[in-house]
């Protein structure tokens, strides 16, 4: 029997991006709604990541998010898996509001020392919708279980 997938609606949103360096590598892959697009560093040099350091890793990209979305920079799963390398504030939510430059603040939780060149792989940038949210007060609704041990 043939596997069956929902497949989400793809309506294509502009999504523009800006090069804030010469040096900036663009995303080659595609918006895709199960992973995005790569952000690759923007280095001027070697950047050395000791065991339990953390540093700020430049894109020398800015995006421009339509209102009613949001954007969240990710771990690769590569580096996480491999190198023990992660986004420290993982995931990153960017608002649409923001036009300045996608960072990745990436900590090194392994006992190796770890390099990033230009051009490295270093995160994922994956846009995501935001509902309209109405709150409303109430006295009394159905309570689930809050018990989370």
């Amino acid at each position: 029997m043939a596997e069956s997938r929902t497949k989400l609606s793809k309506r294509p949103i502009e999504l523009g991006i800006r090069r804030l360096t010469p040096s900036a590598t663009l995303p080659e892959d595609g918006l895709d709604f199960s992973r995005g697009f790569t952000l690759y560093a923007d280095l001027a040099g070697p950047l050395r990541l000791a065991p339990t350091q953390t540093a700020v890793v430049t894109t020398g990209l800015s995006v421009s998010i339509p209102s009613g979305y949001t954007g969240m920079i990710l771990s690769r799963r590569g580096l996480s898996q491999k190198h023990s390398i992660a986004l420290l504030d993982a995931p990153t939510p960017i608002s649409c509001t923001f036009t300045g430059e996608l960072r990745a603040v990436l900590h090194n939780h392994g006992r190796k020392p770890f390099t990033l060149y230009h051009g490295a792989e270093i995160a994922q940038f994956m846009i995501l919708p935001v509902p309209d949210i109405n709150l409303t007060m109430q006295e009394d609704y159905d309570e689930y279980d809050s018990d989370m041990s």
